[in-house]
């Protein structure tokens, strides 16, 4: 833990100097006779993006004044190499005091972490003092060695596979949803290449594969299902509106029953004022509609994976932490695989019966901390 902070430390030092010696910031200097500051809130970063690198301002804040947010830094990336470097100055910045130094602060005398878990609205469970839910696994998941096994034991983490376009295909009983989900099909893999072509999905990386799989799912699949427009999508992928348009008409084309399924929920939520959360809790107003659509799914997932930690929990089985779709074991080193295959067992197995026909998937890994880890499968064969 100690380590990797110097070493996020280190990294965010050398991006900062990096900065500092472009081309644009040496004007900035020689022009207002100071070195910029990089917060978020400065008043340097605009004038260096908009007066001295003459790029376009787009976007407003609040008060007036021209945005430099995440979203303006990501746009012109790709052409200025101060808004790219300062996009990671900024990530390495928040990792280095958001995450790392507050779990550094946050060990307990007995050398662990004691997050605090709490249910949100959807049934699903959040955590804080410390939010274990942060290290997440596709961006900088190295962070998440700091979460070891005991000496003798190993981590066992199991993950639900799609839980949520599952939980969607079940409750609006989507039968080619269903259907396509028992071949193993993968509708966010499906729609990064309709969103980027198959050109471009072939000769990608495989690192960069994953990335436009995850954007796929998180930028236009589930922003789709909860009710988002045209607009929003192309904003997110930075795509036309109309090619944003065509992508959701073919989707409601390939899954009509769960379109049909989102037009009678907001019927019932503006009749009832609530919404029902599968097996049988309920969410009342005020709620958007991406609140609406988005509860019964959520909600019903979480009633899943709150059913498969209390199983395994009461079977004697050490369940450290739930993250989202995710429970990791706790386990003896000599007891591994028969913990891995209960786990699995437990976790596939149906337990309400709002899921119908619809299968559940799990996939597992094993390790002495939560990043080096390898497939379940792979190490009992």
């Amino acid at each position: 833990r100690d380590n990797l902070l110097k070493e996020y430390a280190k990294e965010r030092v050398r991006i900062e100097q990096e900065l500092l010696n472009l081309d644009s910031v040496k004007e900035f200097r020689t022009k207002y006779g100071k070195v910029p500051t990089l917060k978020s809130n400065s008043k340097d970063i605009p004038a260096i993006l908009f007066k001295i690198e003459n790029l376009d301002p787009f976007k407003k804040t609040d008060k007036g004044n021209y945005s430099v947010d995440k979203e303006v830094l990501m746009k012109y990336s790709s052409t200025s190499e101060f808004c790219e470097l300062l996009l990671k100055f900024r990530e390495y910045s928040g990792i280095e005091g958001k995450i790392l130094k507050s779990y550094t602060e946050c060990v307990f005398p007995d050398q662990k972490y004691h997050t605090n878990f709490y249910p949100i609205e959807t049934g699903r469970l959040g955590s804080s003092h410390i939010n274990l839910q942060n290290l997440n696994k596709r961006k900088h998941p190295e962070i998440r060695q700091i979460i070891v096994a005991p000496e003798g034991c190993v981590l066992l983490i199991f993950d639900f596979a799609q839980l949520e376009f599952r939980v969607l295909a079940a409750l609006s009983n989507c039968k080619r949803a269903i259907e396509a989900i028992k071949t193993g099909y993968d509708i966010h893999m499906d729609k990064a290449i309709e969103i980027w072509g198959e050109d471009k999905i072939k000769n990608a990386t495989s690192k960069e594969v994953k990335a436009m799989r995850y954007r796929a799912k998180n930028e236009f699949v589930f922003p789709s299902f909860y009710g988002a427009r045209p607009k929003s999508v192309a904003k997110w992928l930075d795509i036309s509106e109309q090619h944003a348009e065509n992508l959701q008409n073919k989707l409601w084309s390939d899954f009509p029953e769960i379109k049909e399924w989102q037009d009678n929920i907001l019927k019932i939520y503006n009749k009832k004022r609530y919404v029902e959360i599968p097996p049988g809790r309920r969410r009342y107003a005020p709620l958007t509609v991406n609140e609406i659509l988005n509860t019964p799914v959520q909600g019903g997932a979480a009633s899943i994976v709150s059913k498969a930690m209390n199983t395994i929990s009461r079977r004697g089985y050490k369940v450290i932490l739930n993250c989202h779709d995710e429970l990791v074991v706790c386990a003896k080193e000599k007891d591994a695989k028969y913990v891995a295959e209960e786990m699995q067992t437990v976790m596939e197995t149906k337990q309400y019966s709002f899921m119908g026909d619809t299968p559940l998937v799990v996939e597992g890994s094993i390790g002495f901390n939560w990043f080096h880890t390898f497939p379940v499968k792979d190490i009992f064969e």
